[in-house]
């Protein structure tokens, strides 16, 4: 990600901006990229089936299973040990370089299941005549084989999350129409010769299923005998949120938006049989974060204040308000004329998340200011456990008024400690 060094950057991070901040504490900095310990060395297996156990905590950018987080970071998937600290890539070969779908370019941890992380991947390093080649697929965590399960190419990318359930990958994909000539490349770039499909493949391969057309919908989640949906068409007269059965036929509605005062804006994190969304009121612009019980059908209004993001984790809701909070103003800005500062070289940073992170429980009650600092952030991916928050991290930089360069890192919040577990510097980048 670029630096941001102005509003108009930082006005396009509205709806990914969980930002989150301290009270003092400094930053501390291994020197250099933490080493892997002797059972971590690529080749040899890193983990124990004991140690798999994963929830379904969907649409994160952190997977925890066990004591290991999954992240993805500049076309690399990792994992993080927190018992050991190491921070190795999480293909084991050792003579990977950079083939290979967990190095590809452009790739994504989805879930932990059953022994193996299963990973979306787009090669962006091999082009072919018309985009890139595109893999679902999967990682035995103890041997390290990587498994293929589903190609396709990046014309006809997923339109939605991926879950995996029941010996299934769930996904949403486009797909060309049938009476498209696909010899006719200006057909085959048409996106309007698309349309959305939801469809499902055995995780041990075999024939891709289309279990429905799906213009109008969004998976949310499929898990525990849940095959649940929302509608989100502008232009209709329908906002609701369903369950399937298995096949994608029949539906059973949970919630009706039209009566509930509220639309539906994301999908959604589910966890122990509750679905965890953005909403938005009946006329109002601003998200607010919501819970659905599906057994009794309980919608809660969890956080009923604006929000800039919110991540559920296993036991609390952290999440950070809208709010423009002002990182750097240039000299005598507030004494220009609305020209000069129109013409001014230097312009004031401008940030929509407040300085505070927020924590409630899963009900929605005992909030609380967990961390607070204004000049750092974590907008994107992280995830919090046992009263520590590791993720991806920006430090803002007084002096030069400019973004650091993001490192992979933790947050203590009871002793307000920073640590930046793994460095990536623009030399780095490829």
């Amino acid at each position: 990600m670029k630096k941001r060094k102005h509003i108009c950057l930082a006005l396009a991070l509205l709806f990914v901006l969980p930002l989150l901040v301290s009270c003092g504490g400094g930053t501390t900095t291994p020197g250099g990229t933490p080493g892997e310990t002797p059972n971590e060395t690529s080749g040899v297996p890193a983990f124990s089936l004991e140690n798999l156990s994963s929830k379904v905590l969907k649409n994160k950018g952190v997977i925890t299973c066990g004591s290991f987080l999954f992240t993805s970071r500049y076309s690399t998937i990792f994992r993080y040990n927190t018992a050991t600290g190491t921070f190795p890539k999480a293909c084991m070969d050792p003579e990977c370089t950079g083939d290979c779908p967990m190095e590809s370019g452009n790739c994504f941890p989805l879930q932990v299941v059953d022994g193996k992380l299963y990973f979306w991947a787009e090669m962006v390093r091999q082009p072919l005549d018309w985009g890139h080649p595109v893999y679902w697929g999967s990682q035995d965590l103890v041997t390290g084989e990587v498994k293929i399960i589903l190609e396709s190419t990046s014309i006809q990318p997923a339109g939605g999350p991926e879950f995996v359930y029941d010996g299934m990958m769930y996904y949403m994909r486009m797909m060309l129409k049938e009476d498209v000539d696909t010899s006719n490349p200006t057909a085959v770039l048409n996106s309007d010769n698309y349309d959305l499909h939801i469809c499902r493949i055995p995780l041990t391969g075999g024939n891709e299923e289309t279990l429905r057309l799906a213009p109008d919908e969004t998976i949310f989640v499929v898990a525990d005998g849940y095959y649940i949906t929302n509608y989100t068409a502008s232009d209709r007269d329908v906002n609701c949120l369903f369950s399937y059965d298995k096949d994608f036929r029949e539906q059973t509605v949970f919630l009706d938006f039209k009566t509930s005062g509220l639309t539906c804006m994301s999908s959604a994190q589910y966890l122990n049989g509750t679905v965890y969304f953005y909403s938005r009121k009946d006329g109002e612009q601003n998200n607010v974060f919501c819970s659905l019980k599906l057994a009794t059908g309980e919608l809660k209004l969890l956080i009923d204040k604006p929000i800039a993001a919110c991540q559920v984790t296993e036991d609390a809701i952290y999440y950070s308000l809208k709010e423009t909070r002002c990182l750097y103003k240039p000299e005598g800005w507030d004494e220009m004329t609305d020209e000069q500062q129109q013409t001014a070289e230097e312009k004031p940073i401008y940030y929509l998340a407040g300085a505070e992170l927020y924590a409630c429980d899963l009900d929605g009650q005992n909030e609380r200011v967990v961390y607070t600092d204004p000049v750092r952030d974590f907008i994107e991916d992280y995830t919090v456990i046992d009263g520590v928050l590791y993720g991806w991290i920006y430090d803002f930089d007084e002096q030069s008024h400019t973004w650091k360069d993001r490192y992979f890192g933790s947050i203590d919040f009871e002793s307000g400690e920073v640590t930046n577990i793994w460095q990536w510097t623009s030399s780095k980048k490829k």
